[in-house]
């Protein structure tokens, strides 16, 4: 007859295996699900910084889930070959294996498929890991048989786990989406919020526009969330009528601030360089002027100051061709104008070619 004492040993030893091979298989695991939260904080709610709290709970779960592996692990190995057990062996003539793995086990983390996948790398490391994963697997393995072939040379009923090593897996994946699910909240308010404000600025930068331009196109950031910023483009000119385009192109940051302008002006081939530039010059003073009426926060004080080509800049444009480029940059000490004029070579210039001249005003 067992006593009440010997009877839970054995069924203790029953358990261990088990859940140590529940905890490792976590422990390996709870990375996916914390790598996938990030990755959905990151995308869907646009925030770049990671979530302690969360990585906390992870790193937590870890260490408490290789502290378990460790003590399940360990005490049936150790506690098998106390006199206790030993005794229990030879009142029911039951055959022990006790294979030492300690060696292979010494730093292992996984299991014996987890092994056998990692033994077949090319890498030297990781073979050898694999060997350390695989020999603990087999470890455990022979530890739960040993304590399953005691149980029934006893006649004990083995405990049933399932709902234990369900919980095991469950409750740290519960704890980690609890973790999370406040910072998706506040991340969803400050994304809504930012689109609010975002959203009135391209009203002001558009109603600014449109008493002046023919057409207007401007990003809506209700409708998606651009890290890069917003645009508005108010075309004077081009796309409504049969004239060279002309129009403004205003850059906004993700919180709505302007931080550059460029004016666009496609060039007539059949009129004279000084008549285009009078012409573009009187295009980018009206756009400029609408432009100005936007109250709009702005990088620099003075983005809406430039809009005239440079003196050098003319210059160089009525003396050259149209088959010929040019870029001159006024580097000031917050802000760069780059005046640039748009081209093909001649042996290149084709119908479809567009030769045009922008005003690009940046910090």
């Amino acid at each position: 007859m067992l006593t009440e004492r010997e009877e839970k040993l054995i069924k203790r030893y029953c358990i261990y295996p088990k859940l140590a091979m529940t905890g490792v298989i976590m422990a390996l695991a709870l990375g996916v699900p914390y790598v996938l939260l990030e990755m959905i904080d990151d995308i869907a709610f646009h925030n770049d910084r990671a979530v302690f709290w969360g990585l906390y709970v992870y790193i937590g779960f870890v260490i408490l889930y290789m502290v378990l592996f460790c003590w399940c692990a360990l005490a049936p190995r150790f506690g098998m070959r106390r006199e206790e057990w030993r005794e229990l062996q030879r009142r029911a003539d039951v055959r022990q294996s006790q294979t030492d793995y300690s060696g292979a086990v010494a730093g292992s983390l996984g299991m014996s498929a987890a092994g056998r996948l990692m033994r077949k790398s090319e890498n030297k490391a990781v073979r050898g890991a694999g060997a350390a994963a695989q020999a603990a697997g087999a470890m455990l393995s022979e530890l739960r048989r040993n304590a399953e072939a005691m149980a029934e040379a006893y006649r004990v009923q083995i405990p049933d786990t399932k709902r234990v090593r369900l919980a095991m897996v469950l409750v740290p994946l519960a704890v980690m989406i609890g973790t999370f699910v406040p910072q998706y909240a506040a991340a969803a308010a400050a994304n809504r919020e930012a689109a609010d404000r975002v959203s009135v600025n391209i009203r002001q930068v558009v109603d600014a526009l449109d008493p002046v331009c023919e057409y207007i196109s401007a990003d809506d950031p209700h409708e998606r969330y651009q890290s890069y910023g917003y645009r508005v483009a108010g075309y004077l000119r081009g796309m409504n009528t049969d004239t060279e385009r002309c129009y403004v192109y205003v850059s906004l940051d993700s919180q709505g601030t302007v931080e550059s302008v460029s004016y666009d002006a496609y060039i007539d081939m059949t009129i004279s360089p000084e008549e285009n530039l009078s012409r573009i010059e009187k295009d980018f003073e009206v756009l400029n002027r609408a432009l100005k009426r936007a109250d709009v926060p702005t990088e620099f004080p003075d983005l809406f100051g430039h809009y005239r080509l440079s003196e050098e800049f003319k210059t160089a444009f009525m003396a050259g061709s149209y088959y010929e480029g040019l870029r001159m940059t006024d580097r000031g000490s917050d802000l760069r104008v780059t005046c640039c004029f748009e081209t093909e070579s001649e042996q290149d210039f084709t119908e479809y070619t567009r030769p045009y001249i922008y005003l690009y005003v940046w910090g």
